[in-house]
């Protein structure tokens, strides 16, 4: 879903207060956790 998912797919599916909290424990792909790290600078505090 994070890599591939469209953005409709993600605003519909992606809860971003489960997702901050399960972060350090997920592991997408290098440049996806970077892109998203990008995005969304909360995470990367998480990680």
């Amino acid at each position: 879903m994070l890599d591939e998912g469209t953005t409709k797919n993600l605003r519909e599916l992606v809860n971003g207060r489960l997702l901050q909290t399960i972060w350090p424990q997920i592991h997408p792909a290098r440049p996806v956790r970077a892109l998203w790290e990008r995005m969304f600078p909360q995470l990367r505090a998480t990680a």
